[in-house]
């Protein structure tokens, strides 16, 4: 999956940069609570618990 969002976010900023827009854009990523993935024996999402309940977020900017 982090390949997959890798591969992505880098076509993203190759076409900004195609469009000359890279030094004016603020790139924000995100997304929803994500699944257990095994951990504590779960699957799915429905738990309170960190490997549930964090939310990826990533800010990119030239001035940053």
């Amino acid at each position: 999956m982090v390949k997959c969002v890798d591969d992505n976010v880098g076509k993203v900023m190759a076409s900004l940069a195609k469009a000359g827009l890279v030094e004016n854009t603020i790139l924000v990523f995100t997304s929803d609570h994500g699944d257990m993935r095994g951990e504590h024996g779960g699957q799915n999402k429905g738990n309170p618990l960190e490997a549930s309940a964090k939310v990826p977020l990533s800010f990119s900017s030239q001035d940053m």
